[in-house]
């Protein structure tokens, strides 16, 4: 073990330090019994649970819809491609942090419930102005612009490995360049 790694005893410290610098300098391990560490741990769970039952379940709702937000943003950012992450998958989310059923919700972003249900199961692009009515609905946690750009990375990604497609438009691309990569 190394100079800079070596474990000290209280009495060496003492040696060389008053308890004063001890003090502000280390933090000393508390040797626990496994019945003190049972207990230790049954009263922070206990602390945990008071502290989230006191929340409100506006401010519930605005952590989950941050922490929604912040799963977009990571997936954004990502560069890999995720099928999973669908505008159908965030939209479900979202619903869920709302406790809402879908009809109730299409209603209040005044569409049909029929449209909803196609952009939760990923069966329709959705129309540009879902993007804003999402961000408005949200009170701007969750930005147009996040939900444009999932849709985009799914877009993208169908792009890049449509094969059959690219195959089926040559046919209709004339004098082709040819450059040496």
């Amino acid at each position: 073990m190394s100079a800079k790694h070596k474990k000290y005893t209280v009495e060496e410290l003492l040696k060389t330090n008053t308890p004063e610098e001890l003090a502000e300098a280390y933090v000393f391990p508390e040797v626990l019994t496994p019945e003190e560490r049972k207990a230790a741990a049954e009263e922070l769970a206990a602390a945990r649970r008071k502290s989230a039952a006191s929340f409100a379940v506006e401010d519930k709702q605005a952590l989950q819809l941050f922490r929604l937000r912040m799963k977009m943003a990571d997936y954004i950012k990502a560069e890999s491609y995720k099928p999973q992450y669908s505008l159908g998958y965030f939209l479900k989310e979202y619903l869920k942090v709302l406790g809402m059923r879908r009809k109730t919700f299409a209603g209040e972003i005044t569409i049909d419930p029929s449209l909803l249900s196609h952009l939760v199961n990923d069966k329709r692009e959705p129309p540009e102005y879902i993007y804003f009515r999402l961000e408005i609905h949200s009170g701007n946690i969750l930005p147009a612009d996040y939900w444009f750009r999932i849709v985009e990375k799914q877009k993208a990604h169908a792009i890049k490995t449509d094969k059959l497609s690219r195959k089926k438009q040559q046919a209709f691309v004339q004098n082709r360049l040819s450059v040496d990569k």
